[in-house]
C-alpha cells in the first residue's frame, strides 16, 4: 500500500516489523534472537534484512541489528507493530495490557 506522498507528514517514513525467536522461561539473551527485519516504505519500497545475510561474521545478529540502525535513521518517521496480539496503552492504569 503507497501512503499518499503529498502528506506532509507520512513523507520519508516506513514502517517497520521485526521477526525473532522466542524464548521460554526467565529471560536470557541467548535464548532469543533476532532473524529478520522489514521495512515498508511510504512509497511503497520494501527492505528486507535476514540474519543469514550476515552468517559469515562472528556475531551475525549484531551486523543484522546495525543494519537495522542504519535503515531506521534513513527515514524521518517510523512505525513499527506487535502483530501477535494486540496490546495497548491505559490511561486508567498507566500500564500496557
Amino acid at each position: 500500500m503507497i501512503i499518499n506522498n503529498n502528506n506532509p507528514l507520512v513523507e520519508n517514513s516506513a514502517a517497520i516489523d521485526l521477526e525473532w525467536l522466542p524464548f521460554e522461561g526467565e529471560y536470557s539473551h541467548d535464548n532469543t534472537r533476532i532473524t529478520s527485519a522489514a521495512f515498508c516504505t511510504n512509497t511503497g519500497k520494501r527492505i528486507v534484512l535476514r540474519i543469514s545475510r550476515f552468517k559469515q561474521y562472528p556475531n551475525p545478529e549484531r551486523k543484522l541489528i546495525k543494519h537495522i540502525i542504519d535503515n531506521l535513521n534513513r527515514f524521518d518517521i517510523t512505525f513499527g507493530w506487535y502483530s501477535t496480539g494486540v496490546r495497548r496503552f491505559s490511561e486508567i492504569r498507566r500500564t500496557i495490557f
